[in-house]
């Protein structure tokens, strides 16, 4: 057994050391991207809707003479979404108000939407590989897996129309037009806020084209897809979508959809599009 193990050592010593010898490429870089992408998920069986995109960072990448090696980098994203509750739907909660007594708080509203925006840091960490010949054209390929921490979050919120009322079973009255208490009515009603999201963990994978545009110095065009593994829910919040106010009318709140049971499954970040990459290499031999 002492005799097998030490051959298996004497092996990858010597594999290590062959690959130590190789000519070496260390390529620092400057990425930029744009194309679709977001937070994808469903709304009762609606699907939400991905817009354009953008992302740009710092990019290394480690190439042996084989033509394969590793690429990583950090960089920043921002992505947008759309998704909405069209129609009429009511939503009732239980409330407090400013004398601190309960009653039933009612939003009836219509055609409510929202827009999240989305600032991620993106860690990337691929396999890559590339064509190794000494023409001015090549072709490469990455694949592995991409880290996004959410650092920035908000939404905005709006309806054709919300209209608040309160329900106090103990009185068996419902309040209405007191705006002053939290009860009215407007059209064009309109939101800001912001939601938690999880880390993403995505495949990722991206291929294109190398041109060589001088010594040591490449440009990188290629396509990119990014799909995202895991669910970034934080929390599911049962309450009502919309939030009172004992302040008055004009500061109802909302809570995002994203909080919501109204979405259906796991919400995970989609991305593809275009990219371009600027890189100078540094030769080493061993």
């Amino acid at each position: 057994m002492y005799i097998i193990s030490k051959k298996i050592r004497t092996t990858i010593g010597l594999l290590f050391i062959g690959a130590a010898s190789m000519a070496q490429t260390h390529e620092f870089g400057f990425a930029a991207g744009a194309g679709y992408g977001g937070l994808q998920y469903k709304v009762k069986g609606e699907e939400s809707k991905l817009k354009p995109t953008v992302n740009f960072g710092l990019s290394y990448t480690w190439l042996c003479k084989a033509g394969w090696g590793l690429h990583t980098g950090i960089q920043l994203g921002f992505m947008r979404t759309e998704t909405g509750l069209p129609g009429n739907t009511m939503y009732i909660s239980n409330a407090v108000d400013s004398e601190n007594e309960g009653f039933e708080f009612r939003v009836q509203q219509k055609d409510y939407a929202e827009k999240q925006k989305v600032y991620t840091l993106d860690i990337p960490l691929m396999l890559q590989w590339q064509t190794n010949s000494k023409s001015t054209t090549e072709f490469y390929a990455r694949a592995g897996g991409k880290f996004s921490v959410p650092v920035k979050r908000s939404f905005d919120a709006t309806a054709a129309g919300i209209t608040t009322t309160g329900y106090y079973p103990s009185y068996n009255v419902e309040l209405a037009n007191l705006p002053q208490f939290g009860f009215g009515t407007k059209q064009n009603w309109k939101y800001e806020g912001d939601f938690d999201l999880k880390t993403s963990i995505a495949l990722a994978a991206e291929a294109g084209v190398k041109f060589r545009i001088g010594k040591n110095r490449s440009l990188y065009t290629g396509a990119y897809l990014d799909y995202g593994l895991t669910d970034m829910r934080k929390q599911n919040d049962n309450n009502s979508l919309f939030q009172y106010s004992a302040s008055g009318f004009d500061n109802t709140g909302a809570s995002s959809l994203l909080n919501r049971p109204e979405v259906d499954g796991k919400i995970r970040m989609i991305n593809y599009g275009i990219r371009l990459q600027y890189a100078f290499g540094l030769n080493c031999k061993k």
